[in-house]
Formats: structure tokens, C-alpha cells, sequence
């Protein structure tokens, strides 16, 4: 059966007070299929599907966005799988269940789905993360199976905790922002995470505890160029080779992300012209991240200091992996951050 009949004819347009994640360009790269679902909406609906997803069932952003995961379910889905996943999401519980699911065009694949609650600091639920992974039914002998399964597992565990940071430090923003600019801030941040996974599924099974910080980092800069998209503006990336492990990288990237996007939104805000340098030095123990824009400065501004969402992460960053933070003002902006590599 084709069922792309089922699909939407357009966006899901929820009430102005539900959290809406409009960037399309977020976790592009993103090794696995991943959705997010709001558990406070009716039926819990999907807010949020990557490229990933589209490739693996069919279903376009718009046709996935606004209606809950069981439409991928079909005739000979398993029930017990789908009992286990409803009592998991009543229960707030995580889970990793396989189950068949069908894509638009009708045809069935095996998924390996992990759901897992994300939760504030205060234990309140935000929202459901679904990872997906398409898997043959027969992999290979039992013990390549289950080598494959626990790394999958180690990936999902570790999407998961990084999610979890940047909601984390995102929480003190639903109190003073509407939901749909604190979900488009977590669009935003999420692009540099993505990323990083991409830079872990080059370096093989995307197992590894290690990743070079300079080629991660160059990726990110030039996302974010993608992103700003003014032809004028052009941005010079110089790093060296250093090694660092996922999760010093995931913080750095992060890091990145919030001082470019300063960078583009203020110190080159209004200019179809200008340029960003940034720059890695290898130092052995330490790593130096240097970014300078051309802009006018930041005058009497005191950032990071001030109380914006990225001058707080840039604060926090800093003080979570032990690194000295220095910024100069004059004729334009020097920002360098020195990172202990085994923070």
C-alpha cells in the first residue's frame, strides 16, 4: 500500500504558544534518524525531524511535523514493541525496542528506535528524543550483532547526554523568552552537536572516545557561514590537528557556535561586508581557539558578562572545561579561549 496519502499537504501550524524548532538546517549530518516530540501537546506530536529521517522513511519535514510517531506503524508492526514504547512514554522511562515501521512509499524496514525523556533540572519533562537506526533483520554472525548493538547503544546513550546539555543550559531561557525563539535558539546550538557526530561517523563505526578538534571545529565555522549566507562576508579557518575527547570537543563546538554567531549578528550586524578569522593553535597540552571579526568593536559593551543566552553559555563553557577566556576590543574583536586537552 502507498501511503503517501497520508501525508500532509502542509506545515504544521501549532498556536502561538507551543514550542516550534523552524530551522530545517539543524543536525543535517546527523549519523541517525532523529525526531523530538512534545509529551505537553495533544497525542504528543513530532515538532522536529532531521534530514536523516527523510531519507530513512520518506517522509518530508512537513508530512512528519504535527503527528504522532505511530504512523509509521503499520499492519505487521509487532504489538508487544508498541505496548513497550507506549508504556515507556507513560512512564517516562527510556527504552530501546526493534520493531518494523513503513516508509511513505509503503515499504517496511526494521528499526531500532531508542526513546529516551529529557528532563530539566528540576526533573520536569521537556520533551521525547527519538533515535532511529535502520538494521537488517539477520546481521551477520551473533557476535557482530552484538558488538554493533552495544555500540549503537554507547551513540544513542551519547546523543542523549548531549542533548540533555543543551537543554540544560537553555532552561533559564523559557522564563524570559517566547517558546518559539527558545526552540529556534535550540535549533541553532544543536547544528554544532550535529556535526560532531558527523566528525565521529568519519573516523569509523563513530564509537571512538576521540575526535580531531581542529577538522570538527573547521566544520562548524563554515556551517555557520552556510548559515549567514551574505556573500560579503568571509570567513578564514586556520587550524592545526589536536586531539580531544567527544565530550571536551562537544563543549568547544558549542563554544564556537555562540562567538561566531556574535560575531555575524553583532560585531558584523548590518554590513554586507566583513571578515571572521578562526583559528587553532596545537600548544600540546592546551588548545588555543582564536576568533577575530573586523567589526567596530565592542566599546563600552562588558560581554560575555551581560545576561544573554550566549554570553551565559560562553561563561559556562569556559568554566566547565577549565579554560582561560580573554577578548580584546579595539578596531574590531579578539576572542581566545585556552583549553586544557584533557579537560
Amino acid at each position: 500500500m502507498d501511503r503517501s496519502d497520508h501525508i500532509s499537504d502542509g506545515p504544521y501550524d501549532p498556536p502561538d504558544d507551543v514550542p516550534y524548532p523552524v530551522s530545517r538546517k539543524t543536525l543535517k549530518y546527523f549519523p541517525f534518524s532523529m525526531v523530538l516530540t512534545d509529551p505537553h501537546l495533544n497525542d504528543n506530536p513530532i515538532i522536529f525531524v532531521n534530514q536523516r529521517f527523510t531519507d530513512a522513511t520518506g517522509y518530508a519535514f512537513d508530512a512528519a511535523v504535527g503527528r504522532n510517531c505511530r504512523f509509521l506503524q503499520g499492519e505487521a508492526t509487532d504489538p508487544e514493541a508498541v505496548r513497550r514504547i507506549r508504556h515507556a512514554v507513560e512512564s517516562r522511562e527510556e527504552l530501546t525496542v526493534d520493531l518494523l515501521n513503513y516508509r511513505a512509499d509503503g515499504s517496511s524496514f526494521h528499526n531500532r528506535l531508542l526513546i529516551a525523556p529529557l528532563f530539566d533540572e528540576h526533573g520536569d519533562l521537556l520533551y521525547f528524543l527519538g533515535v532511529q537506526t535502520v538494521v537488517r533483520p539477520l546481521e551477520g554472525p551473533f557476535g557482530k550483532a552484538a558488538k554493533l548493538t552495544e555500540q549503537l547503544r554507547e551513540l544513542q546513550h551519547r546523543v542523549k547526554n548531549h542533548l540533555a546539555m543543551v537543554l540544560g543550559m537553555l532552561r533559564v531561557e523559557t522564563r524570559s523568552r517566547p517558546s518559539e525563539e527558545v526552540i529556534e535558539v535550540l535549533a541553532q546550538r544543536l547544528e554544532a552537536i550535529s556535526l560532531l557526530y558527523d566528525s565521529l561517523s568519519d573516523t569509523g563505526d563513530g564509537s571512538s572516545d576521540m575526535v580531531d578538534l581542529g577538522a570538527y571545529l573547521s566544520r562548524v565555522a563554515s556551517a555557520l557561514q552556510l548559515i549567514d549566507s551574505r556573500p560579503g562576508v568571509l570567513v578564514n579557518v586556520d587550524v592545526e590537528s589536536a586531539p580531544a575527547n567527544v565530550d571536551l570537543a562537544a563543549h568547544v563546538g558549542l563554544y564556537l557556535s555562540e562567538v561566531m554567531t556574535n560575531a555575524l549578528q553583532h560585531g558584523l550586524a548590518g554590513r554586507d561586508q566583513g571578515q571572521i578569522r578562526v583559528s587553532l593553535a596545537n600548544e600540546g597540552a592546551r588548545a588555543v581557539l582564536t576568533v577575530t571579526d573586523d567589526g567596530p568593536g565592542m566599546g563600552e559593551a562588558d560581554w560575555p558578562n551581560g545576561g544573554s543566552i550566549g554570553s551565559r553559555v560562553v561563561r559556562d563553557i569556559a568554566a566547565r572545561t577549565d579554560a582561560d577566556l580573554s577578548i580584546e576590543t579595539d578596531g574590531g574583536t579578539v576572542i581566545t579561549l585556552s583549553i586544557p586537552l584533557d579537560a
